[in-house]
């Protein structure tokens, strides 16, 4: 997602945030150095916007009234914080402090996270250039993601975590380009359909309409392989392909930015 068309992005209380002793709260804006813990919140000045920390672990826009605008797709880390670090990187950190997603803006000393009256939450340097936003402007839903950030979206939802998940999107990836409407006939008059290009003969509990909802496919994909346990139905995964022409960096990308 870009912020006002320059970078592509990579993602209740009165306490909002956690603050050096040096530094002072302020509801609208992380800070570097700063931390949203869970359950506290960011409120833009006009108070028509919220970027919350929930408990469960996602990290959500939404407007005032509560209408979700864009998030973290990050559910099921309860415990979870989002830090806006001195190098300029926001990080989605899990409990123990290890990294789930980042904005990918390190590099940029002093940078700021604002939460805008207009709705769009954004990373700006010190000199006020902004290099990450969630596209929530205008109070406009985040656009749906496409390519390996879908794979990725819909992957997490199915059940797949972290190089689970990196894994599922790779061969997502060599099966067919994380492209939803991809099909593939085979020699025995078989179609394989979908993100996950899964067999309907094969797999005849799902209708080829439902393989090609990216979100059931991911469901399937899920299933049919064991929870993730076992890849060799996909020829993508036995002949290797999900680890040439650059998918592993692609996969890693769509799994870890925010």
């Amino acid at each position: 997602m870009a912020a006002a068309g320059v970078v592509t992005a990579l993602l209740t209380g009165t306490a909002v945030v956690t603050a050096g002793p040096a530094q002072a709260a302020s509801a609208d804006r992380l800070t570097p150095g700063r931390t949203l813990t869970p359950g506290a919140e960011l409120r833009s000045a006009n108070q028509r916007y919220r970027l919350v920390m929930q408990t469960d672990g996602n990290a959500v826009v939404m407007t005032a009234g509560g209408t979700p605008l864009w998030s973290s797709d990050t559910p099921g880390y309860g415990g979870a914080a989002l830090e806006m670090q001195n190098d300029g990187n926001l990080v989605l950190y899990k409990s123990g402090h290890v990294a789930l997603k980042a904005s990918g803006t390190a590099g940029r000393q002093s940078a700021s996270l604002v939460l805008q009256d207009d709705g769009n939450l954004v990373v700006y340097t010190s000199d006020g250039r902004p290099w990450w936003s969630t596209n929530t402007s205008g109070g406009a839903k985040a656009p749906a993601p496409t390519g390996a950030r879908l794979c990725a979206r819909v992957g997490y939802y199915a059940g797949f975590r972290e190089q689970g998940l990196q894994l599922a999107v790779q061969v997502a990836l060599a099966e067919s380009g994380c492209n939803p409407a991809a099909t593939n006939r085979n020699t025995n008059n078989s179609v394989d359909y979908g993100l996950w290009q899964v067999n309907n003969r094969a797999h005849p509990q799902w209708t080829p309409s439902q393989l090609l909802d990216p979100q059931t496919n991911a469901n399937a994909a899920w299933s049919i392989s064991g929870r993730g346990g076992n890849w060799r139905p996909w020829v993508a995964y036995t002949s290797g392909a999900h680890t040439r022409n650059g998918i592993p960096a692609k996969a890693n990308a769509a799994v870890t930015q925010l």
